[in-house]
């Protein structure tokens, strides 16, 4: 068929009143990339030569090429559209952690990459952690973390992490359900084909030890056939400066990828995490002071007490398995389908304590009540199918990509919460305590609570390049689904949803390491519940806006960063119906956000890195049902944050090798609690400033690689609240060879 009676006639359809909106995105995409299969025949001199033997190539525009040993610094994305794209074009705010930054500034799991990185909290100082997904972005709760794209609710260990990529604030196209502050992508390591073997033993303060063995490299399979793996074990043990409070942990990982045709390639990986805790009570206690609302002040017995005691804990066990296939068509067309699974189940027994310490007038006996014990039992299971097809072609001085994808994700969530009857336990006396809380089998009252959803996804995009200067991006997204959740013993009507989250933005290039960029997004996330109507509840949505200017290998290569304003507002929050009990509505009010931040990265000289990033975040409710709502802050919540690293080596003399890294960080005050508490002094978690310092040596020994490191964190012994009381003053160290 000629190319324009194919255009016309599909043209027409698209434009068809009745045309579904399904049926309209795959029509977009449809016609963005036919031209690629249709319209350009590639000359014969452009055919690409044979590989060398062995050699991998490089076939997927959905991977991003991995960061390993480049520093802080990355220069492409797959966060923000689906394919690989340019950040410093990427009209999206988009923060990068590197494997080395990962390394550098000692985390050991995604909620400490994901908090020392600007913008980042944990949602609540009380929370739990127990699946490192409890965060807020801008001052927006989000527990959305996808690995390589696909969503997955599960905990995990960086031995498998190449980079963690945070897009802030809606972004639904690339995404689909997440909440309005973004989410976190990590992106994991690949096989490239490398030979090496590395061996890291870490140890610190309270019993603390890691263990990391990593071993790359290559199979030959015949002619042009190589099979490349990666296989990682880590395992962890720890104790804390408080007491009964132990963690053991332990991930295997094993990724691999086959060019089974010249320009085909499967790829597959696994990763497994077990890990085992006795937990803490980390949320702070008050002590009375007498009669009358908020006459209470912060109080610690002692740095060390713990009200959960000795048989509180948390076991949790995650599998994640994709497996995808990459294809090359022609030098403009390529396409992925991949297939992703996540399977996560996790147990916690702990006892229900208050915060608040009461003084026995007579006896002036100290003592914390503790109501009942809760025993919980959640499993939760994500399966996902992706399709996606990219193009790209060009016509004089602008060139075009165009992007169509098919997602169908099913989401299983079960959880059974029993708890013992109220007030079962006694209070806990803090100077002669007795923890005694008996077993799970205490706790015999419970329901299960299951969920589950299942959606279709289809979506189109075009990226436009006009002279190398001004770059276009455009496109919708349209979800179809369906929820359901049973609670108690009444079910409630499924909750079918239809919505359409378009994206769109530009970013100008001023130079060729300067642009300027503008975005607008949505996002949304279904709402459970039924209105006493019988209609289902309108998803919880958000837009924002982004403008901001981004930098890239700026004064000859020394500044890369951006600085970004943002102004963004959450809508349709669910609230019970106070008028129908059993019933909700979505009119309960509305959040926004808005403010600054800038990320920097600068190196001076070769061997100076510095990061500083600034977040102001003014967050509040702007609407709500409950007139004591409006202008309050979100929980734990900084106005103010500042992250710093600068990480310098000697390069010369008898001092060749030696390293100093120096972290720093400050929050300012955040409220405590949540609903209508008063977002007054005594409901606020005062500010801190906390300083890390690592010295690190690296040498060849027998030719081979090797680092040693010890660090310092907390230097100035900082008393603070983060996810409950910060860690005191404490050491580690670390020693890695490579082979």
């Amino acid at each position: 068929m000629p190319l324009p009676t194919t255009f016309e006639s599909l043209l027409r359809i698209f434009c068809h009143p009745f045309s579904r909106p399904r049926l309209r995105v795959t029509l977009l995409g449809t016609i963005l990339v036919a031209p690629l299969a249709l319209a350009q025949t590639p000359p014969a001199t452009s055919a690409s030569p044979a590989p060398e033997s062995g050699t991998p190539v490089q076939l997927s525009e959905f991977v991003v090429q991995s960061t390993e040993d480049t520093g802080y610094d990355v220069t492409n994305s797959v966060s923000g559209v689906r394919f690989r794209t340019e950040l410093l074009t990427l009209p999206k705010t988009i923060n990068v952690a590197t494997a080395e930054f990962i390394r550098d500034i000692g985390a050991t799991d995604l909620l400490g990459i994901i908090t020392a990185m600007t913008g980042g909290t944990i949602d609540s100082v009380s929370g739990s952690g127990a699946t490192d997904l409890n965060l807020r972005f801008r001052g927006v709760s989000t527990t959305f973390v996808y690995r390589d794209g696909m969503r997955g609710f599960a905990p995990v260990d960086p031995i498998s992490i190449d980079r963690v990529e945070i897009i802030k604030g809606p972004s639904s196209f690339f995404g689909g359900q997440v909440q309005a502050g973004g989410f976190a992508n990590y992106v994991t390591k690949q096989p490239t084909g490398r030979k090496f073997t590395t061996f890291r033993q870490s140890f610190g303060s309270y019993d603390t030890y890691r263990t990391e063995v990593e071993n790359s490299g290559g199979l030959s399979l015949g002619r042009d056939r190589k099979l490349n793996y990666r296989v990682a074990l880590a395992y962890s043990t720890n104790d804390t400066y408080r007491e009964f409070e132990h963690q053991k942990k332990w991930s295997p990982f094993v990724a691999l990828s086959y060019q089974v045709f010249r320009d085909t390639t499967v790829s597959a990986n696994f990763q497994y995490l077990k890990r085992e805790m006795n937990f803490a009570f980390t949320s702070p206690i008050f002590l009375t002071l007498g009669p009358g609302a908020g006459n209470f002040t912060p109080y610690r017995p002692r740095e060390n007490f713990n009200a959960y005691g000795g048989k509180a804990f948390i076991n949790i066990g995650s599998a994640l398995t994709s497996v995808a296939v990459d294809h090359r068509f022609s030098d403009w067309l390529s396409l992925r389908a991949a297939l992703f699974q996540s399977e996560t189940h996790h147990t916690r027994f702990n006892p229900v304590v208050g915060q608040t310490i009461t003084v026995n007038a007579t006896t002036r006996a100290r003592t914390l009540t503790r109501s009942n014990v809760q025993f919980l039992n959640q499993a939760n299971q994500d399966r996902t199918a992706r399709v996606d097809l990219l193009g790209n072609w060009s016509f004089g001085p602008v060139k075009l990509k165009a992007y169509t994808g098919w997602e169908r994700v099913y989401g299983k969530f079960m959880v059974v919460n029993k708890t013992s009857p109220a007030n079962s336990l006694t209070p806990l006396n803090i100077d002669t305590p007795n923890y005694d809380i008996g077993t799970p089998d205490r706790a015999t009252v419970g329901t299960p609570n299951p969920f589950y959803g299942i959606y279709d996804a289809f979506s189109g995009g075009i990226q436009a390049d006009l002279y190398q200067k001004l770059f276009v991006y455009a496109g919708t997204r349209h979800d179809d689904g369906y929820s359901n959740k049973p609670l108690g013993q009444a079910i409630q009507i499924g909750s079918p949803f239809k919505i359409n989250t378009p994206h769109m933005g530009a970013s100008y290039k001023l130079t060729p390491h300067v642009a300027l960029f503008v975005s607008r997004s949505q996002s949304f996330v279904p709402n459970q519940g039924q209105k006493f109507d019988g209609t289902s509840l309108e998803p919880l949505t958000g837009r924002g806006t982004d403008i901001g200017l981004k930098f890239g290998e700026f004064l000859d290569g020394k500044l890369s960063g951006q600085i970004t304003t943002f102004n963004q507002q959450i809508s349709n929050q669910r609230l019970n119906d106070p008028d129908h009990p059993g019933f909700q509505i979505t009119s309960g009010g509305s959040d926004k956000s808005q403010g600054v931040e800038f990320d920097l990265s600068y190196r001076p000289i070769p061997n100076w890195k510095m990061v500083v990033g600034y977040s102001n975040i003014d967050a509040k409710t702007i609407f709500s049902i409950t007139p004591a709502a409006i202008g309050i802050r979100p929980p734990n919540t900084p106005t103010h944050g500042v992250n710093f690293l600068s990480n310098y080596s000697v390069q010369r003399g008898a001092l060749k090798g030696l390293g100093l890294i120096v972290i720093a960080n400050y929050v300012s005050d955040r409220r405590q609690g949540s609903g209508v508490t008063p977002d007054t002094w005594f409901n606020r978690y005062p500010g801190y400033k906390k300083l890390d310092v690592v010295f690190n040596y690296a040498a060849k020994i027998f030719n081979r690689t090797a680092n040693l490191s010890l660090g310092v964190r907390n230097v100035t012994d900082q008393e603070y609240l983060a996810g409950g009381w910060g860690v005191p003053r404490s050491f580690d160290g670390s020693v890695s060879l490579r082979f």
